[in-house]
């Protein structure tokens, strides 16, 4: 009887001290409109959306560091995504260039389906978004750099062979 009585008294205290947090703000999304998706979208493997190209070592460092300053006031717009080229140190810009070309790549393959997916697999869609920690952030941020290599590539035109 002392036993049950010191452990409920124990679990009291401990639940009664504990911290709880004062709101939890989640990312806006859109929710689901409809209670089911269609049977086929079960079918589909929607993370692979969501593992996108990521930048490593020097520039990775350089674009956290970069975000940081943009995140400050909220969420950047894609052009001051884009003008992390002026703002980087110079020997990260190659392997940017590298980078930004695989996010054109990834998302030029890709951008077609995950919009149909999104719009006609919306539950599986938002299941999906927390099986892939950050993965929204990920997939925001290689559109936005996808977005300037496509800039950047109507801006200086195709390269030219002699």
């Amino acid at each position: 009887m002392r036993t049950t009585t010191l452990l409920v008294v124990a679990l009291t205290a401990s639940i009664a001290t504990a911290t709880v947090p004062a709101s939890i703000t989640f990312a806006p999304r859109a929710q689901p409109t409809i209670s089911q998706d269609p049977w086929q979208c079960i079918t589909e493997n929607l993370t692979q959306y969501l593992d996108v190209p990521k930048p490593t070592g020097l520039l990775f460092s350089a674009l956290r560091s970069y975000a940081s300053d943009l995140f400050e006031p909220g969420l950047a717009a894609d052009s001051e995504w884009c003008a992390f080229t002026t703002a980087a140190p110079k020997d990260v810009l190659p392997a940017y260039s590298s980078y930004a070309s695989q996010a054109y790549s990834w998302w030029s393959a890709r951008s077609s389906t995950t919009a149909f997916l999104k719009e006609d697999c919306p539950n599986n869609w938002d299941l999906s978004l927390w099986r892939v920690p950050g993965g929204e952030e990920w997939l925001n941020d290689t559109i936005a750099f996808a977005g300037c290599y496509a800039e950047a590539l109507t801006a200086t035109g195709p390269a030219r062979r002699d």
